[in-house]
């Protein structure tokens, strides 16, 4: 099976901008490095009148302003589309994830502007197509080199596997139960861990600047404060089908679906991607809060 390279969509703006660059630089080196002779000959060119042609070569020297001011424009609109992406992803019940096209960022931006019941529609059809087999089975590689993820990997394996058969039940169940195993673990966290505990280790996971993700991580931290840890009451209407307490206690059953199972798994590889982000100094820091923390 051939795998793509997972490419973050405003890293593939950048490369393309960067094409323009590279092409221009090209352009101009080669104009530098003429042999003399040759040299000679442009110059009698430029005497007797044939401007036009040597122009044409020596243009594109002067757009290498323009292509930087273009880059600039690019990444400031780019970062404004993620932005109001993941305001509506949200909206729509999916976690912000990095693997989507930004051309297809900007059209569910803009369907959901005009219609929101029209993206409503059609967004779990799209996000299995975007997050087709293929794509979760990358997402499983990725994860396998991932030695903090060593312990759990087999249940991992298990769960993409349970998801691409389509057995959506056992890959919710599998990969939302490993959630506080890898946030704990991520801060080598021992002992009793509670609610008030759980909210310090999410708060110096995701409320912090990250240079990659240009705030999905805080709009993370409100997806999993408001979809896996929200409460229920059994035999009340849930708060989110993804809520954590209600599947692995039992009261929610019919979380079987695969909307539901993309979810989940697309919010445990971002929070892989963020615990990747981690310094030392940042776990420090946040193992001396839990300290504190139960000192009261």
């Amino acid at each position: 099976m051939k795998i793509k390279p997972y490419k973050n969509p405003l890293i593939a703006a950048i490369e393309k901008q960067n094409k323009l660059i590279q092409h221009s630089i090209a352009s101009a080196n080669l104009i530098k490095n003429i042999p003399p002779v040759f040299r000679e000959i442009r110059e009698s060119a430029i005497a007797v009148g044939n401007v036009d042609q040597i122009m044409k070569s020596v243009i594109p020297l002067y757009k290498i302003q323009d292509t930087f001011e273009k880059i600039s424009k690019g990444i400031k609109q780019t970062k404004e589309d993620m932005e109001v992406f993941q305001v509506t992803i949200v909206e729509l019940g999916y976690p912000p994830h990095y693997d989507v096209d930004i051309s297809q960022m900007r059209m569910i931006n803009r369907d959901f502007i005009v219609d929101k019941k029209q993206v409503v529609e059609y967004i779990d059809e799209f996000m299995a197509w975007n997050y087709d087999a293929t794509a979760i089975y990358e997402m499983l590689i990725k994860w396998e080199g991932k030695k903090f993820l060593e312990r759990r990997i087999q249940i991992l394996r298990n769960v993409v596997k349970a998801h691409n058969q389509g057995m959506y039940h056992l890959a919710v169940l599998g990969i939302i139960s490993q959630y506080e195993g890898l946030i704990v673990d991520a801060f080598s966290i021992t002992g009793f861990v509670n609610g008030s505990i759980q909210q310090i280790l999410l708060e110096y996971l995701l409320k912090h600047e990250s240079m990659n993700s240009f705030g999905f991580d805080k709009v993370i931290f409100d997806y999993y404060n408001s979809n896996i840890l929200v409460s229920f009451r059994h035999g009340e209407e849930l708060g989110a089908d993804i809520s954590r307490h209600a599947i692995l206690h039992g009261g929610h059953t019919d979380y079987g679906t695969l909307p539901v199972s993309l979810k989940v798994i697309l919010l445990f590889d971002f929070l892989v991607d963020a615990i990747e982000e981690l310094t030392p100094e940042r776990i420090l820091e946040c193992q001396m809060a839990v300290e504190q923390k139960r000192k009261k």
